[in-house]
Parts: structure tokens; sequence; C-alpha cells
């Protein structure tokens, strides 16, 4: 692998193609104080699932997991309020029951409506939403929506 010179051939400064990226460093320590933060105050009730951690990372875990609870309440409430609008069609899992399946990302479609007519609309009423493909065009293919 390419490297630059000053690097020796250990692991893992032989892989360094330059000067460390400190802001990515900076971020990334910031967010797990954040995590941190997060389950210590507000995670409590979810520290018990691991009793053989400690510290931090007991904090971190029962973060992740609160964070989770968290995201499948709000996406429960949202797909099931979109279920119950003519026309809209959720993608993806949308069987409550099976939401520890699916991520907090919802996909939907509304009968003879564009998509970018929909964003528009949800971003007059402060709800910030996004059309078109975000790269997926595999999904995108295998849904027919490619128009």
């Amino acid at each position: 692998a390419y490297k630059v010179r000053p690097a020796d051939n250990t692991a893992p400064g032989k892989f360094e193609t330059g000067t460390q990226l400190h802001e990515g460093q900076a971020g990334t320590l910031g967010v797990l104080e954040y995590l941190e933060w997060i389950g210590k105050t507000m995670a409590t009730e979810f520290q018990a699932n691991f009793p053989d951690f400690s510290g931090r990372r007991k904090y971190l875990h029962a973060a992740m997991l609160a964070i989770q609870d968290y995201e499948e309440t709000l996406s429960k409430r949202l797909i099931s309020g979109l279920q119950n609008l003519p026309g809209v069609d959720v993608k993806g899992i949308s069987n409550q029951n099976e939401f520890s399946r699916r991520v907090p990302t919802v996909s939907f479609t509304v009968k003879n409506q564009n998509p970018e007519e929909i964003a528009q609309k949800l971003a007059e009423e402060n709800i910030f939403t996004w059309h078109g493909h975000n790269y997926a065009l595999e999904a995108i293919r295998q849904m027919d929506l490619e128009k």
C-alpha cells in the first residue's frame, strides 16, 4: 500500500497517507462524549441490559439501546399515520411487530403525486424531507420507482 516515507511499515501508521484528520478525531471524541452523556442521564433504565459492562462502555451501550427504542417509537407513529392516509404506500417493513428489523428512515409514495411536490409541501409545513433516489439506485430499481 502507498504510504508516506516517514511512516514505518507497522499498522496503523503504514496506512496513513499524510497528516491525520484531527478534526475527525475531535468529532469522534465529541460523539463518544455525547453518547456517554445520554447513557448516564437519559438511559438509566437501559443500563441493566449490560451487567458485564461498566463505566463508559456501559453508558455507550445503554445510549445506543435508548436511541434505538426512541427511534422505533417515532417510526411506529410516523408509519401508522402515513398508512392511514389515502393513496400512501410505505416502502419496506411496515408491520409494527417487525420494526426491530428496519432502520428509522421511512420512504413512501403517494398515488398520482410527484415526490418533489410532496417534499415541497412538507417543507412548507416545516417537515424537512428529501425526494429522489439518495444514491440507492438498486433499491429504486427493485421497487420500480425509476420514473
